[in-house]
Parts: structure tokens; sequence; C-alpha cells
């Protein structure tokens, strides 16, 4: 993870290390929860640094434990997955286990757990984004979720036209919402979903798994796939 210092810290599974000006050094700040394996970090606006040791989400700022969270039921990642942590405009971060939901703690330390129980249309979460406006999109193996403060809204997937299995989001300078799904590519902008058609590379092997960054100039978007590389659509 880059830190605003120019190094940059890594997670393992013997503590926290910083790599700065080609030497290793342990960062055992005050984090006494840290004597323990780490699996993720990540760095919010404000300059908060969250990290995930196993079942706990600790916030630090200014090498001070700000407030630690445990997740009971969090569990560890399944085989073939890796737990990921988002963090938003909001110094918040979200915590993505596949098959368990999506985990959210706020910079107050308020957990929030998205799930089936409460209207998530399914608990395996493949992607998440946040966008221009501060809506948190969310892609499940069954839809879509859109969420902002106090308000949650699954998008209606069988008649928006952007279909089950979104596995990728992003936002083009236009502000367009781009979804990449199992098996296509949908843009998104006004509340009107476009299916866009994608193309051949090569022949046996239809265009999957679509992975969506924006180009270098206006309306251009990166594609990446399963076993068709990477596509620039213009």
């Amino acid at each position: 993870l880059p830190i605003p210092s120019g190094g940059l810290l890594i997670a393992t599974n013997h503590g926290l290390w910083e790599f700065k000006n080609g030497n290793f050094s342990h960062r055992l700040l005050d984090l006494k929860d840290v004597g323990k394996d780490i699996d993720q970090l990540a760095m919010s606006p404000d300059g908060g640094l969250w990290i995930l040791a196993k079942n706990e989400l600790i916030l630090a700022r200014d090498e001070t434990t700000i407030h630690t969270t445990t997740l009971s039921g969090l569990g560890a990642a399944p085989r073939g997955r890796a737990r990921e942590i988002h963090t938003d405009s909001n110094g918040g971060a979200w915590i993505l286990n596949y098959g368990k939901g999506i985990w959210h703690v706020d910079a107050a330390g308020l957990l929030t757990v998205l799930d089936t129980h409460n209207g998530l249309p399914s608990n395996f979460v493949e992607t998440w984004f946040e966008d221009r406006e501060k809506n948190i999109w969310i892609g499940t193996a069954a839809g879509l979720v859109r969420v902002r403060p106090r308000w949650f809204q699954i998008i209606d997937t069988q008649f928006s036209g952007i279909g089950t299995g979104v596995v990728s989001i992003s936002e083009d300078s236009a502000g367009n919402m781009w979804f990449g799904r199992v098996n296509g590519l949908t843009r998104w902008h006004d509340n009107l979903a476009v299916d866009v058609p994608l193309p051949v590379v090569r022949a046996g092997f239809p265009i999957a798994e679509v992975t969506i960054a924006p180009g270098e100039f206006p309306g251009e978007i990166w594609l990446g796939t399963v076993q068709s590389g990477a596509v620039l659509l213009r």
C-alpha cells in the first residue's frame, strides 16, 4: 500500500512492515492488536489507515489506534478468493468476503452488515465502487445494488437490462456508469441501462468476466476479459 511519505506498507503474517529507501522496517506503531496475521490494508482519503487482521478491523491515524471493530462471523476467505477492503469518501471501510455479504465500518467504528437477511440480492459480492456523487455500487452474483446514506436500492435486474452477475463497476469522465457482467457490458446513465455489444476477439472464446477501467480520453473504456485479453472501446 503506497503511503504519503513515499514508502510502501506491506501486510504480512508477521505484522506490518514499511519499505522505504531500499530498506524494510517493522512498523509497530502502538498497534498492540496487530501482533497477528494482517490480511489487507487500505488508506482512507482523510489519512486513516484501515488494517484487516483476522476478524478484527483496526483504524489507525498518525501511528495511533483510533478504534478496533470485531467482525464476528466474517470468517476466512473461501478457496480461490481473497477478502477485499475498500474505503469511501467519508473515511469508512467496506469489506467484501465472498459468500458473507458486505461489511461496512464507518469512521466512528459503527458496524453495518448488508446481506440477504436485510435485502442484498446475494451474499456473493463480486465488486464495490463509489461514484462522484458518493453513491456506493455493489455488484453481486444476483444483481446490482446502489447504496446512499439511509437509502438502499436494489436495481431491478430482470427489467433494467443489466442482468445478473455484475463483476466489475467503473465510471467514465462523462458520468456514465459501466457494469461488467459475466457475459456482457452495460452502460447506465440517467437510470437507463443500455447493453453494449462486445467485439469478437477470438473465435470460440466470447468475451466474459468483463473488468472495466476508464481510458485516457473521454469516451474510452478498457475491458479486461477472460480468454480474450484487454480491449479498448471508443
